[in-house]
């Protein structure tokens, strides 16, 4: 959201540039869907896996680029900030405390991670309903709140009439 503030410079067309800033930002985890495809959790292809990585996020990115172009946004910018949206997910990631991510695929098969790792997580969906994933998403809530508000603030500060 904070990228499509910064995007669109709070002109016309904020709040879509807000949208599809955090569909691109969110775009690695489809790979979610690869457990109820049937895809072993220890496959490259799972959850933060090949499309963690910086290949997928410049092949996202290329692919924004050309669609922004063809809706008369300048096709090198929109291509870069798509790419270092998509690249964004899975750097955070390498911060959270659960977090390996393939980001050299597939020039390597490993998964890193950040010596540090300051962001807490939870492993399983199942875990976001307990005590401890309450906890988590808490704890993201106030770690991403100053990108939030900096973000809503243009709606926040209106007074309605």
């Amino acid at each position: 959201m904070a990228a499509g503030r910064f995007y669109s410079r709070n002109g016309a067309g904020a709040a879509r540039a807000m949208f599809w800033c955090s569909v691109l930002s969110a775009a690695p985890d489809l790979d979610l869907l690869g457990g109820p495809l049937g895809i072993p959790y220890e496959s490259i292809y799972a959850h933060r896996g090949a499309l963690h990585s910086l290949v997928a996020a410049v092949a996202i990115g290329a692919l924004a680029g050309l669609v922004g172009r063809r809706r008369g946004l300048p096709l090198v910018l929109t291509t870069v900030q798509a790419v270092l949206l998509v690249t964004s997910h899975s750097l955070l990631d390498m911060l959270n405390a659960g977090g390996k991510v393939a980001i050299l695929w597939p020039f390597s098969d490993s998964y890193y991670r950040f010596f540090w790792r300051p962001i807490p997580s939870v492993i399983q969906l199942s875990d976001f309903l307990t005590p401890a994933g309450v906890w988590v998403v808490g704890a993201e809530l106030l770690i991403f709140a100053p990108l939030f508000l900096w973000a809503l603030w243009p709606w926040l500060r209106r007074q309605p009439h």
